[in-house]
């Protein structure tokens, strides 16, 4: 009788499963596009068509593009399980969270907690100049 991979894994010891989910994982980092993506996490384009509610020939007109809406690409990431996060890197290598739309992109910080790195890399800009 055939053994689905859920199965599988439940049988396996807590320190291979976490052996697997790190590969897992580092596979799915080295994706390049969306394609990739999907491939990698397993869905065809058929069901992530499903998933998002869009037909087959729309996901694949998406993949093929040069240039995707955030928007577009954050459904898309959602529809593979996982979740699109945005940031700007600045001089000085500070990283900035960037928010879809009028959504924060993460918590509200005390008054000045970004700027302070921000204005540093400014300054630092500035005197090599």
């Amino acid at each position: 009788m055939p053994v689905t991979l859920t199965e599988m894994m439940e049988g396996l010891s807590p320190r291979r499963r976490a052996k697997i989910d790190r590969e897992a994982a580092r596979i799915i980092a080295e994706s390049r596009n969306l394609a990739e993506l999907r491939k990698t996490v397993g869905m065809t384009q058929k069901a992530l068509a499903d998933q998002l509610a869009i037909t087959q020939a729309s996901l694949s007109e998406i993949e093929s593009r040069e240039d995707t809406k955030i928007s577009t690409l954050a459904r898309m990431v959602e529809g593979l399980g996982g979740r699109l996060r945005l940031y700007a890197e600045m001089p000085g290598g500070v990283q900035v969270p960037l928010a879809l739309g009028s959504k924060r992109a993460v918590p509200k910080r005390k008054s000045g907690a970004l700027d302070r790195p921000m204005a540093k890399a400014r300054r630092a800009r500035t005197r090599s100049s």
